[in-house]
């Protein structure tokens, strides 16, 4: 979540983006607090105006209230969701499912001409899994781009792995 309010906030130092931070596991308020805390901290010389921040539970996406939520993020460049399975209703495990929602999420991306960061937690730690991602395989299919973030023991610092990438980066 640090690092999505910062990519956030680094990203709106372009006056044309346009970010929505949707962070539903803080209590109200703490996601523009913490915001702007960040924002004081890195003194870029930006400021919150070009990201809109909801900190309230989403309805889970289905395809009835696609329209709803396809108009309220074409409003942005990009859309940061944290947590994942907050917005997603259906098995975690189960692919066909995770497949139809992941679905759903490209097609607005595609449509709005706009970029999604999905924030999704891992398992606990398995030295035989390329991606520690929690739940069916098909999130990490559907997306062009992923990336694992590790703590890094004894340490403030984290290390960034890419675990797919459809564009050679």
């Amino acid at each position: 979540t640090f690092l999505t309010i910062q990519a956030a906030i680094r990203l709106v130092q372009n006056p044309k983006m346009k970010v929505l931070l949707w962070l539903s596991e803080d209590p109200s308020g703490l996601t523009k607090y913490r915001a702007e805390e960040i924002l004081n901290k890195l003194n870029v010389g930006t400021h919150l105006n070009n990201i809109d921040i909801i900190d309230d539970m989403p309805d889970h996406l289905t395809k009835e209230n696609f329209n709803e939520y396809s108009k309220l993020f074409s409003l942005y460049n990009l859309v940061i969701l944290d947590p994942l399975i907050a917005f997603y209703g259906g098995d975690e495990n189960s692919n066909s499912q995770a497949r139809y929602f992941m679905n759903l999420l490209n097609k607005m991306a595609k449509d709005n001409i706009q970029s999604f960061l999905i924030i999704h937690h891992s398992t606990k730690p398995n030295k035989d899994d390329i991606s520690k991602t929690r739940g069916a395989g098909a999130f990490i299919d559907a997306v062009r781009l992923a990336y694992e973030i590790k703590v890094i023991e004894n340490s403030l610092e984290r290390e960034v792995s890419i675990i797919k990438d459809n564009y050679g980066v």
